[in-house]
């Protein structure tokens, strides 16, 4: 995408009805969108919940274009990393935008982080990646500068050993996000295995 940068910030509340949109445009290209439906309930309350504990053991972070920030694209003094990443940034969700995630020029990306004990019972912690959504409509470098962000905020988390991002069978072209999960330092640990199992 041509046109005006990307900027990246912590969400707020007022960010809320388009985050509930992409949160809704995520789930409707994933595979799990027919095999199940959203709980509207648990929708609302992880949006709200990781905007009022941003910086404290939990992220969110959205990506929208530049300009639209009341903070003059200062970004809260959060990193939005390399400006010369252009990688493979598009969506991280399915195939085929849909069209009703946010209104034009509001966001049009998020990341959702937490940080836990180490296998839930060590003292060292690691941050992972719980939501991570860019959607078709967004600047190029909409992902890579929320992993960015993402990262920074990982690594001023206290006791935070290691950051564990994870891609699932949901996205429709995981091998793309991995090779950004790549170029940014990652690397591989194991593999996801399922099995479904008939109602």
């Amino acid at each position: 995408m041509t046109g005006p940068g990307c900027t990246v910030r912590p969400a707020r509340f007022t960010d809320l009805p388009a985050l509930n949109a992409l949160f809704r445009d995520m789930f409707a290209r994933s595979r799990y969108s027919a095999t199940t439906t959203l709980c509207d309930r648990t929708v609302k309350a992880v949006l709200i919940n990781a905007v009022r504990d941003h910086g404290r053991g939990r992220c969110l972070f959205v990506a929208e274009p530049d300009g639209r920030s009341k903070d003059g694209g200062k970004n809260n003094g959060r990193d939005t990393g390399d400006a010369g990443d252009t990688g493979d940034a598009g969506d991280t969700g399915d195939a085929g935008d849909t069209g009703n995630a946010g209104k034009p020029g509001g966001p049009y990306g998020f990341i959702i982080g937490a940080c836990q004990p180490v296998y839930g019972v060590c003292r060292a912690r690691e941050a992972s990646d719980e939501f991570f959504y860019v959607a078709d409509r967004a600047h190029p470098l909409a992902a890579p500068r929320l992993l960015a962000a993402f990262d920074a905020w990982a690594r001023r988390a206290p006791g935070v050993t290691a950051i564990r991002l994870g891609i699932t069978g949901a996205v429709s072209d995981w091998r793309r996000v991995q090779k950004l999960y790549v170029r940014r330092g990652y690397r591989q640990d194991g593999v996801f295995m399922i099995k479904e199992i008939e109602p």
